[in-house]
């Protein structure tokens, strides 16, 4: 099950509209994935006509529902039944949904050439080696400026601490804020 709690619609008349069926409480709602055997499957399995591990894949199907405060959504499983509203799949589509790669691979990732736009750029005019060297210290001194001030900080640590917020304890790390000086 994937579950998204909701919140800072309060006072946008679209958006209250748009969540009313989900909503727990004042400026909270949730929605939930869940995909898990269908109905007459779990009536089989309630049944014990069917064995859990001879399930297929064709058993199983997917639902969308939204609010119910009566259960936590860690609380939710597979065999719980009349639990939220159904939701609709377009409404959703009315949100903007961010997908943010694995935390484990960020640092990977920017030292990928393929990951770095100036990489491509600099690769597709074929710039010389020295120029390159000369272009890296450049940037390691313009990037050893900005991580000095006062502005870049207080963003840094704002991202930190929501990054700490949003991942929780169990993730804990710290982000800083800079440019990869290696070209």
């Amino acid at each position: 099950m994937i579950g998204n709690e909701l919140t800072g619609f309060e006072g946008i008349v679209n958006e209250e509209a748009l969540v009313s069926k989900w909503k727990l409480e004042a400026n909270r709602a949730r929605v939930f994935f869940r995909f898990r055997p269908r109905l007459a499957i779990r009536e089989k399995l309630a049944l014990s006509e069917i064995v859990p591990g001879e399930l297929t894949l064709e058993d199983y199907g997917w639902e969308l529902r939204g609010g119910d405060a009566s259960v936590d959504l860690p609380h939710i499983t597979w065999d719980m039944d009349n639990i939220g509203e159904t939701v609709r799949f377009g409404d959703l589509s009315s949100y903007l949904v961010v997908n943010l790669p694995a935390l484990r691979d960020v640092e990977a990732d920017l030292r990928q050439p393929r990951h770095s736009p100036l990489m491509r750029l600099i690769e597709a005019f074929d710039v010389p080696d020295a120029e390159q060297g000369a272009l890296v210290a450049i940037l390691s001194e313009a990037n050893d400026k900005i991580e000095a001030s006062q502005t870049i900080a207080e963003i840094a640590n704002a991202i930190d601490t929501s990054f700490k917020t949003v991942s929780g304890p169990a993730f804990e790390m710290s982000a800083t804020l800079g440019f990869l000086k290696q070209l």
